[in-house]
């Protein structure tokens, strides 16, 4: 059955590529709702996988993280169906109410107010919550019925106000919504041996896909909702983190080639959200000094995953270059808390600001501890092997030099925090 899970949870996160390839009109709720489905399938596939009782309560949140706010964009993109306009204050009040409800289903393993108990179980190789519901749970049950009542009174409104054109696409969306509402209430009375919600939200977004392509290409939609370039940016990041976490899972237990090949994907997926970020500063930045800031960041960050990634998976018994990488991301840790302060103080500065030489006097204590690690088997000031390599890099002493990069990067933190709050701050009105 988990094997069922991971297939379904791989799909809806295909599904999120194909609605942005065929949402032309790149529509915010409608990508929101695929996210939403596909955050809530990946967290029923970690519960199923889970190997204890932390495990299943974090993937039981994630999941219902996504079918929280799932209806919730439902009914927004609902109302884009029908081509209702909204009052903002309308919005501003469901993600409150959303939120709260989110805090509530996520109590389990801290308070007895959703479920009064809680533990799993394994049912042929699948984990399941075997669960007791406290009294708040009834709540979420008014909260997804109010949400499916609402869609469908808008969706009737719609239809005697005539501002839906098609009989098509009517009877298409009064499916979506009825097949929901018809699969949780089934769910509610029978013995639930498998989450047939996962399939149904796969159903609905070809549903939900194949009517607004239709719709869009017969113009019967308004276009003055569209997302903006970099809400569509942060979603598909999302995708990408989503994806590459799905992959970090499903091979978490196979063999060791799986798993260098498994994170080896996960460090190309890291290394293109970077990279695409790095391309948007350097197009949109005009300082030439902020700009170079900014994309060294982006190259010390890449630096640090691909150190990072090779230390454990490539050369993680490979003696002694699997070590010199893990000295080599303590240039990126050292270094990016630094440049991190540069770009600060260049805040509401002109454009052709630049720091004062007497700032780059810090790059004198961050080189000294950048060459000290990078010489550690010379001296052992970092890191102490007492037992000899031999004994595995996992037993080891951490030394003054170590403290001293630890304290450094802590001192810039700081500062850097200092510098915003002391730039960002609201000058006070001239009376």
């Amino acid at each position: 059955m988990s094997l069922a899970y991971g297939i379904i949870a791989l799909i809806s996160l295909c599904m999120v590529g194909a609605c942005v390839i065929a949402d032309k009109k790149r529509d915010v709720w409608l990508i929101l709702v695929f996210v939403s489905v596909s955050v809530c399938n990946l967290g029923y596939f970690m519960l199923s996988i889970s190997q204890d009782l932390g495990s299943a309560l974090n993937s039981n949140r994630l999941a219902y993280l996504g079918s929280v706010f799932l209806p919730f964009f439902m009914l927004m993109m609902v109302l884009r169906f029908c081509n209702i306009r909204r009052r903002k204050a309308l919005t501003v009040s469901l993600v409150v109410l959303g939120i709260l409800m989110l805090g509530i289903t996520t109590t389990p393993g801290i308070l007895p107010i959703y479920y009064s108990t809680v533990d799993i179980e394994f049912v042929n190789g699948t984990t399941k919550l075997v669960r007791e519901y406290g009294p708040l749970h009834l709540l979420y049950y008014v909260y997804l019925f109010g949400y499916m009542i609402s869609m469908v009174l808008v969706t009737f409104y719609a239809i005697i106000k005539k501002k839906i054109g098609s009989r098509i696409h009517t009877a298409l969306l009064l499916c979506t919504v009825f097949c929901n509402i018809f699969i949780w209430l089934i769910e509610q009375f029978l013995p639930r041996g498998f989450e047939w919600l996962s399939v149904s939200y796969i159903l609905t977004e070809c549903l939900i896909l194949a009517i607004y392509r239709s719709m869009q290409r017969q113009g019967l939609m308004t276009s003055d909702v569209r997302a903006r370039s970099y809400q569509i940016n942060i979603l598909l990041a999302v995708f990408l983190l989503l994806f590459a976490n799905f992959v970090r899972v499903i091979t978490m237990n196979t063999s060791a080639i799986m798993y260098v090949v498994s994170h080896m994907v996960i460090i190309t997926i890291y290394l293109g959200i970077l990279v695409f970020w790095g391309i948007s500063v350097y197009d949109r930045i005009i300082s030439k000094s902020l700009r170079r800031y900014l994309v060294t960041l982006v190259g010390l960050m890449m630096l640090w995953m691909l150190m990072r990634t090779l230390r454990h998976t490539v050369f993680h018994y490979v003696f002694p270059v699997g070590q010199w990488c893990w000295y080599a991301f303590y240039i990126s840790m050292i270094l990016i808390p630094q440049l991190c302060l540069f770009a600060a103080m260049h805040i509401g500065k002109p454009e052709g600001y630049r720091l004062s030489k007497k700032w780059y006097l810090m790059y004198i204590p961050s080189a000294l501890l950048i060459v000290g690690i990078l010489t550690n088997d010379l001296h052992q000031w970092a890191f102490c092997f007492h037992e000899g390599y031999e004994a595995g890099w996992d037993t080891y002493q951490r030394r003054f030099l170590y403290y001293a990069a630890v304290v450094w990067i802590f001192f810039c933190i700081v500062m850097m925090i200092v510098q915003i709050l002391k730039r960002c701050r609201i000058p006070e009105r001239i009376k």
